[in-house]
C-alpha cells in the first residue's frame, strides 16, 4: 500500500511515515493498494481525527472482497457495480495514456481539455448513456467521460453538509440551467450550507442563513464536521418486487448458499445454481430418481430456471424432472423463469407443455410475474403459448391491470393482442380495465376496449359510482375523455353516488382541458350537485381539492369565464342559499363575470372565440397586457405563472410577468388545435405548457410573428432537431436565454401542441415517420427523451402560441 501526495510531484510514503504525519500535513493524498488497484482520494490529514484503532471498531462496516460470489445475500453492491447518480463527484483513476487511448476509440471522443479530468474533481450533471458520465467542473466546462475510468469520491445527501464555492464569476456561469444567479447569492458564496433538498436532475436545495437556494452541485463541496462523523452502512440494493408479494424469487434465494444441507444434495443444487452443466450431469446420471430433490424447499430446476442456464434446464426436463413442482411458496419453474426475466427459458418450459396458469400463494401466476417485472420479452413468449390473460391475483388484479398500472406501453400492446381479453374484470376496488386505463390516461386501452363491447365505457366503480368518464375528469386525462365522448357514446352530464357530473369533478380539480373538452360537447353547466352547487360553485371552492392544493396550478378566474362565457347561471342557489357571485369576493371579478354574463345572455359561446379572461382588446390585433399580482383581475394568473418558473428557477427575480393577446396567431394556433384533434381525437392534441428560452432582440419580433422554428439553433445548436425548442422545466430554457445591456433575462411560457411525438436526433429538418411503413404519416414533435420528455422541439410554428413572457434576472 502506498500513499501519493496530490499536491506534489512524484511524492510517495509507505503507511508508516504516512500515518507517522510525514510530509505536509495539508495536503490531500491518494491511497492505492496495489500497483493497479483504484485510487482513492484522501482529505488532508490535517482536518482528520486521528485515534489509535485495536482490534474491532463499534460501528465499522465489512465491505465485499473481490471473489464475493453470494449475489446481494449482505444486500449491498458488488464493487464493480458501483451506482454513480447526478450530483455525485468522481475523479478519472487511469492515467492519462490510458485516459486518452480509451477515449479516442470511443464514440464520445477525445479533446486534450480533457486533461482537465485527471487533476480536478468534476460532478456528474448528466449520464447521457449507461456508459458515459457528463461531468462539469468549477470553471463550467463539461465533458463526456466513459463511466468505468472513473472512482466515486463524494455524493451528496439530503441533511449533510456543503461549502459553496467562494469564485463569483465561477458561481454566476455554473448557475445557468440549474436555477439561475440572482445578485443576493454573492453573500452565500464561501459559506457553509444544509443540503434540505436533491432534485431529479441532481441539483441542491441549500439553506444558508436561514434562506433556501437551488444550486448546481458543482459548486458545492460536501463539509464534514469530525466531531459529528457517523458511519453509515451502504444503501441496500432495490429490488423490483412483484405485486402482492412481501419478497420476489429472487430475493429468496439471496441467502441460498447458507442454508443448503451438506451433502451431495448441496452440490448438485449448487451446480445446478451456478450453471455448472457437468456436475448436474453426473448427480442425476447416478441418481436419477433424486432428479427432483429439495433444498431449502427448491429444486435444481427451480434454480437453473432463474438463473437462466437453459441447457442445464434442457437436461434436467430430459431426465424428467417435473416441469409443475411448486416451492413451499406455490412457485413453480415458469415463475422461477419469469422472476429472473429468462424468456428463453420460459420458451423451453411451454414448448414442455408447462402448465403457464398456476397461480402461487399469493395468486400471482407467471405472467403477473412477468408484468410487475417489466419483462415484455417473458410476457411475448407467456401470450403467444396460450396464458390465459384474464386470471386474477388476490387482489383481483389481472396482468392488464398491472401494465396499465405501470403504464408499460410494450406490455399492454402485446396484451391488447389478446382476443380473449376480458374488460369487464374488476379488481378489490371495483375496477375493471377501463377504469385503470381512464385513470392512468391510456387511450389505446380505453380504444380497444370500446370498440370490443362499448358498454364498459358507462360502468360504474366504487363507492362513489364513479362512471370512466368520470375518472378520466379527475385525473385530467383529456384524450380519454374525449375518446369516451365520440368513441363511447358515454352520457355527458353521467352524475356519480353525490350528483356531480364529469364537469363537477374537472372543474374542481381544475383540470382546465378536459373543462374545454367537456364545454365544446355541450356539458350543462347549471347541473347541481345533491349540496345545490353547481360547476360555478365548485369553481369557488379550489382548496377542497387535494390536486390544486399540492400543484398550485390555478387559475379559477379563467374557468369562471369559461363557464359564464357558456351560460353558467350565477344566479343559482346552493343548499347555504349561496350563488356563485356571492362565493367571489373580488369586487373586479365578480363584475366581469356579470358582463360577460350578460352578453352571452344564455347562448353557447363561439368556442373559436378568444379566451375569456383576456383583456378587452377591441379592434387591436395586439395587446401585451402586464399581469399583477395586486390585481384581482391577472393575481391568479400571474401567481401560476410565477409557481411553475419557480419550480425550477427559484432563484430568478421576476420582474415581470406578460400575457401575449395576438388575434392572428390565437386564431392560427387554434385552428391547428382542431384540425389536430380530428385527426388524433378529441382533446388528443396534447397540448402542454413549455418554456422558451430567448434574447432580448426577438422578443419584438415573437410578440407580432410568433417564435421561428427556422431560426433554431441561433443560440445554442441544435441537438434533437432543427426546430424550435421548448422545455418542461424553466432552468433548463434559461441555457437558451441571453442577458441585454441592463443584465434582464426573457423566457416565454407558450402554449404547444405536441401531438405524436418522435425520438429527436441532430440532423432532423423536420419530424420522422411515427411508423416506418407509412413514411408520409409524421410526428408533430421530437422528444429529447421518449420515456421521460423533458424537451420538446416542433418544426411548425402553427403549433406554438407564445401566451407569456417572463423578464427576469
Amino acid at each position: 500500500m502506498r500513499w501519493k501526495c496530490c499536491v506534489c510531484t512524484d511524492y510517495d510514503l509507505c503507511t508508516p511515515c504516512y500515518y507517522a504525519d510525514r510530509h505536509d500535513r495539508t495536503h490531500p493524498f491518494l491511497r492505492y493498494t496495489t500497483e493497479d488497484s483504484k485510487l482513492v482520494r484522501l482529505p488532508p490529514r490535517s482536518a482528520s481525527n486521528k485515534q489509535d484503532v485495536h482490534g474491532l471498531v463499534k460501528g465499522a462496516v465489512v465491505v465485499r472482497g473481490p471473489h464475493w460470489r453470494f449475489e446481494n445475500q449482505d444486500d449491498v453492491i458488488k464493487p464493480d457495480q458501483i451506482h454513480l447518480k447526478q450530483g455525485d463527484k468522481v475523479i478519472v483513476d487511469v492515467d492519462l495514456n490510458t485516459f486518452q487511448k480509451l477515449h479516442k476509440e470511443h464514440s464520445c471522443g477525445w479533446n486534450d481539455g480533457m486533461k482537465q479530468c485527471l487533476s480536478e474533481v468534476g460532478t456528474i450533471v448528466k449520464i447521457p448513456h449507461s456508459t458515459i458520465m457528463q461531468l462539469q467542473y468549477e470553471d463550467a466546462r463539461v465533458w463526456n467521460v466513459i463511466r468505468h475510468v472513473l472512482n466515486k469520491v463524494g455524493s451528496f445527501q439530503k441533511g449533510g453538509s456543503v461549502q459553496i464555492i467562494d469564485s463569483y464569476n465561477a458561481a454566476v456561469e455554473l448557475q445557468v440551467g440549474h436555477g439561475g444567479w440572482n445578485d443576493r447569492m454573492e453573500d452565500v458564496l464561501g459559506k457553509l450550507g444544509k443540503i434540505m433538498d436533491i432534485d431529479g436532475d441532481g441539483d441542491l436545495k441549500v439553506e444558508v442563513d436561514g434562506k433556501i437556494w437551488l444550486l448546481n452541485p458543482v459548486s458545492c463541496t460536501q463539509h464534514f464536521d469530525i466531531n459529528q462523523q457517523k458511519i453509515a452502512r451502504p444503501a441496500a440494493v432495490d429490488v423490483k418486487k412483484t405485486v402482492s408479494q412481501s419478497s420476489t424469487i429472487t430475493e429468496r434465494l439471496s441467502s441460498f448458499h447458507g442454508r443448503l444441507p451438506p451433502d451431495k444434495v448441496k452440490e448438485y443444487i449448487t451446480a445446478a445454481f451456478e450453471g455448472d452443466l457437468e456436475k448436474v450431469k453426473a448427480f442425476v446420471t447416478n441418481n436419477p430418481a433424486k432428479v427432483d430433490s429439495r433444498a431449502d424447499g427448491r429444486t435444481a430446476l427451480h434454480l437453473a430456471c432463474n438463473k437462466g442456464h437453459l441447457p442445464i434446464v434442457q437436461f434436467l426436463l430430459g431426465a424428467g424432472a417435473n416441469k409443475d413442482l411448486a416451492d413451499d411458496d406455490g412457485d413453480t419453474p415458469l415463475h422461477y423463469a419469469a422472476d429472473g426475466e429468462k424468456n428463453l427459458v420460459l420458451e423451453e418450459l411451454c414448448k414442455q407443455k408447462a402448465k403457464m396458469d398456476t397461480k402461487n400463494k399469493n395468486g400471482l401466476t407467471a405472467l403477473h410475474i412477468a408484468v410487475s417485472q417489466k419483462d415484455s420479452a417473458s410476457v411475448d413468449v407467456l401470450v403467444n403459448f396460450g396464458a390465459d390473460v384474464n386470471v386474477q391475483d388476490a387482489d383481483g388484479d389481472t396482468a392488464m391491470h398491472e401494465a396499465i398500472k405501470n403504464n408499460d406501453h410494450k406490455i399492454i400492446k402485446c396484451l391488447l393482442k389478446c382476443e380473449k381479453l376480458d374488460g369487464s374484470k374488476t379488481n378489490k376496488d371495483g375496477q375493471n380495465i377501463m377504469h385503470v386505463a381512464a385513470i392512468k390516461g391510456n387511450e389505446r386501452v380505453v380504444e380497444k376496449l370500446i370498440k370490443q363491447k362499448q358498454s364498459l365505457a358507462s360502468v360504474t366503480c366504487g363507492p362513489d359510482d364513479f362512471t370512466p368518464l368520470h375518472l378520466a375528469a379527475i385525473n385530467g386525462r383529456t384524450a380519454v375523455a374525449g375518446m369516451l365522448i365520440k368513441q363511447g357514446n358515454v352520457q355527458i352530464n353521467a352524475k356519480d353516488k353525490h350528483g356531480r357530473t364529469p364537469l363537477h369533478h374537472a372543474v374542481h380539480c381544475c383540470n382546465q382541458h378536459v373543462i374545454d373538452v367537456l364545454l365544446s360537447i355541450g356539458a350543462d353547466v347549471n347541473i347541481q350537485d345533491e349540496d345545490g352547487n353547481t360547476a360555478a360553485h365548485l369553481a369557488q371552492m379550489p382548496k377542497s381539492s387535494s390536486a390544486v392544493a399540492e400543484g398550485g396550478d390555478v387559475l379559477v378566474q379563467s374557468i369562471l369565464c369559461m363557464l359564464a362565457e357558456c351560460g353558467a347561471d350565477l344566479g343559482i342557489r346552493n343548499k347555504f342559499s349561496k350563488t356563485p357571485l356571492d362565493l367571489c369576493k373580488a369586487p373586479e371579478v365578480k363584475a366581469k363575470l356579470k358582463g360577460i354574463a350578460d352578453k352571452v345572455k344564455g347562448r353557447q359561446r363561439d368556442r373559436d372565440d378568444i379566451p375569456p379572461h383576456w383583456t378587452t382588446m377591441d379592434n387591436q390585433e395586439l395587446l401585451v397586457e402586464a399581469l399583477k399580482p395586486e390585481n384581482p383581475l391577472t393575481a391568479e394568473e400571474y401567481k401560476d405563472v410565477k409557481q411553475k418558473f419557480h419550480m425550477t428557477m427559484s432563484n430568478a427575480d421576476i420582474v415581470s410577468i406578460r400575457r401575449i393577446q395576438n388575434r392572428t396567431l390565437w386564431d392560427v394556433y387554434h385552428a391547428t388545435k382542431r384540425t389536430m384533434e380530428r385527426k388524433y381525437g378529441l382533446g388528443a392534441a396534447n397540448e402542454l405548457a413549455l418554456f422558451h428560452g430567448t434574447s432580448f432582440k426577438c422578443v419584438e419580433a415573437i410578440q407580432h410573428q410568433n417564435i421561428d422554428p427556422l431560426l433554431a439553433g441561433e443560440n445554442v445548436g441544435t441537438i434533437w432537431g432543427k426546430g424550435a425548442y421548448f422545455a418542461i422545466d424553466a432552468k433548463i430554457s434559461d441555457n437558451y436565454a441571453s442577458s441585454d445591456d441592463d443584465g434582464y433575462r426573457y423566457m416565454f411560457m407558450a402554449r404547444v401542441l405536441t401531438g405524436q411525438i418522435a425520438q429527436g436526433a441532430r440532423d432532423l429538418k423536420r419530424p420522422p415517420p411515427l411508423d416506418s411503413t407509412m413514411p408520409n404519416a409524421l410526428a408533430d414533435a421530437v422528444v429529447d427523451d421518449m420515456n421521460n420528455p423533458r424537451v420538446y422541439v416542433v418544426f411548425r410554428n402553427q403549433q406554438i402560441y407564445p401566451e407569456f413572457l417572463i423578464q427576469y434576472t
